[in-house]
């Protein structure tokens, strides 16, 4: 009985220990658009081997916080950092550069879409893109070409708390914020 013990406990002990070694941070550079402030993958750098395809990664800054990229909404990014299980990035915030603006896929020209309640990080999207500036068609523009639309059609806004202002990357929670109620966005970039 002894042996069977020893046997079992031995071979867990290999089990676990592969799977730890799986389970091992990678270092990577991970190139991108960011987008609704949620870094987009165009290409991943293993070191040994180049991964490309879209993922949606929202990287963390190493004490676990996540990295804000809302100054760079728009923006081709390539960055570096560690990949762990589940797709958690941890990012050295200071090997961000910017490459460009990032290349949107166009929708078909005869495609439209109404966005009720536009939200950004969940929150409602400001009719000012900054606080008290490029308020209402410029705002909703910039909303639509965010998602790869030429500009705005048609939207409405409202008093509504809180509201995200989108350039100033800060939440409006005051009685005169306005927010979208819907934007229409339509034509092909």
């Amino acid at each position: 009985m002894g042996r069977l013990v020893a046997l079992f406990v031995a071979g867990m002990g290999f089990l676990i220990a592969g799977s730890l070694g799986a389970s091992a941070p990678v270092k990577v550079t991970i190139t991108g658009c960011v987008t609704g402030g949620v870094l987009v993958t165009e290409k991943t750098d293993f070191g040994t081997h180049i991964s490309e395809g879209e993922y949606r990664i929202r990287p963390f800054v190493p004490s676990g916080e996540p990295l804000d990229l809302a100054a760079h909404e728009g923006e081709r990014i390539i960055m570096t950092g560690h990949l762990l299980p589940g797709d958690r990035f941890y990012a050295y915030a200071k090997s961000l550069r910017v490459l460009g603006p990032c290349t949107a896929t166009a929708p078909p020209p005869e495609s439209s879409r109404v966005y009720h309640g536009p939200t950004y990080k969940d929150i409602r999207v400001d009719r000012c893109w900054r606080s008290g500036d490029e308020c209402d068609q410029v705002a909703a523009d910039r909303f639509c070409r965010m998602h790869g639309y030429a500009g705005s059609a048609d939207w409405a806004h409202a008093a509504h708390r809180p509201t995200y202002v989108i350039g100033d990357n800060r939440v409006c929670d005051e009685s005169f914020c306005e927010g979208f109620t819907y934007i229409r966005c339509g034509g092909p970039k």
